[in-house]
């Protein structure tokens, strides 16, 4: 029986996945290491977040991806950061 009622139809689902990623670099003192000299493993972490924008935004609607959460060691303001965790885990992985 018709009544008229706005209805909704799901076309679609969402799936989660999240990954725990560890980038590594050396951690050294900021003042007395040299640009040229350092492994910065919060820059190279930016580059991995930059990629992955850019590969969901490559292949278009349907697919979102962010990074929302960063672990960076030593945690220091005057230390070049040696370790960054994207500490998720799939939920597959417990």
């Amino acid at each position: 029986m018709q009544k008229g009622i706005p209805l909704g139809i799901v076309t679609g689902i969402v799936h989660i996945c999240r990954y725990k990623v560890t980038v590594k670099g050396v951690a050294n003192h900021s003042g007395t290491t040299p640009m040229a000299m350092r492994k910065d493993a919060l820059v190279k972490a930016c580059g991995i977040v930059i990629g992955i924008q850019e590969f969901a935004n490559k292949l278009g609607d349907g697919l979102v991806a962010t990074v929302g959460d960063m672990t960076v060691l030593p945690g220091a303001i005057n230390v070049v950061p040696g370790e960054v965790f994207f500490p998720s885990r799939c939920p597959e992985s417990g």
